[in-house]
C-alpha cells in the first residue's frame, strides 16, 4: 500500500475513533517500509506514532512534518496544505478521544 493510501486509512480511523486500527496500520506499514529500506516513509510513520503516544506535541508534529524531506507523496500537489490538514485531523482526534496511546477514551469524551 502506498503512503497516501496508508494515511487516508489512518485519518479515517482517527476521526471515527478507531484508535487501535489507526495505530496498527501505521505500525504495520512502518515495519514494512523498514524492510523495504524506505527510510523517509518509515520516519514519517514513526513521527505519527510518537504523536499518538504523546511523545511530541502537535506543534512539534507540524513543524517536523513541514520539512520538505518528508514530501514523498507522488499524488499530492500541495504538500504544505496536506500536512496542515493531516495535523488538524490528528489534533482533533487527540483532543476528542484523549489519546496518549495505548490509553484513549473511545466514548468521544462523554459527548454521546
Amino acid at each position: 500500500m502506498n503512503i497516501e493510501d496508508v494515511l487516508e486509512v489512518f485519518k479515517a480511523s482517527m476521526v471515527e475513533g478507531e484508535i487501535n486500527n489507526a495505530y496498527d496500520i501505521i505500525d504495520k506499514n512502518m515495519k514494512l517500509y523498514h524492510k523495504k529500506n524506505k527510510v523517509i516513509n518509515e520516519n514519517f510513520m514513526n513521527i505519527l506514532i510518537k504523536s499518538m503516544r504523546g511523545e511530541i506535541s502537535p506543534d512539534e508534529l507540524y513543524n517536523t512534518l513541514m520539512d520538505q524531506k518528508y514530501n514523498v507523496f507522488k499524488f499530492i500537489e500541495n504538500y504544505d496544505e496536506y500536512i496542515k490538514s493531516l495535523t488538524e485531523i490528528i489534533i482533533y482526534s487527540l483532543n476528542r478521544y484523549n489519546i496518549k496511546y495505548p490509553v484513549f477514551d473511545s466514548k468521544r469524551c462523554n459527548d454521546l
